[in-house]
């Protein structure tokens, strides 16, 4: 969601399709101009081993859904089968990815705190917002946008529900909805 509204903010028209809600959007999906298309995959059911991609990003790759596929080992050769289908790819160097990813020959490995550091001034974002940000502008940047032009698309998101959303905020309760459903999301939030 963050490709398409800084693709959008910068004239750009994609088609798109991406699994959740973002504020202020009337719909999560969108034909577009036919130049561009956005969608996320998903490995928790091995269908991102499918996708054919011009650019290809992963944010991360932890073993979030190991179990549904058959273990980490499947999972990971997923994550590599996505990225051998791509021309480009772009990541978070570190960890694990590094040993999935070696053999791409079009690969970008960002430094996620270098990445990070883009944002630091926009004080009521998180780290995963900031590195979601980040990549974004820089898939964006692949894509032909103008690298300043990007990266300030990116802080005019307007975030999508289900993401540390308020639902209610009264003197001495605060509810918060939040989609985080792994360790390390759970620990950010």
């Amino acid at each position: 969601s963050l490709i398409v509204h800084i693709l959008k903010t910068c004239g750009r028209s994609p088609g798109f399709m991406i699994g959740g809600k973002v504020c202020g959007w009337d719909a999560p999906a969108a034909a577009g101009d036919g130049n561009i298309f956005v969608t996320e995959s998903d490995e928790s059911d091995g269908t991102l081993v499918h996708m054919r991609s011009h650019v290809a990003v992963v944010t991360n790759t932890e073993e979030d859904h190991s179990w549904t596929v058959g273990g980490d080992e499947v999972i990971y050769g997923n994550f590599a089968k996505f990225a051998e289908n791509a021309e480009t790819l772009l990541y978070y160097r570190g960890g694990i990815a590094d040993e999935i990813f070696k053999r791409h020959p079009r690969k970008t490995a960002l430094d996620c705190a270098a990445e990070e550091k883009r944002f630091s001034h926009v004080k009521n974002w998180g780290r995963f917002q900031r590195e979601n940000a980040a990549i974004a502008a820089r898939t964006a940047i692949c894509l032909g946008v103008d690298e300043s032009k990007a990266f300030a698309a990116a802080e005019s998101f307007p975030g999508a529900e289900r993401r540390m959303t308020v639902r209610f905020d009264r003197p001495g309760f605060t509810l918060v909805e939040d989609y985080a459903h792994h360790p390390t999301e759970l620990a950010a939030s």
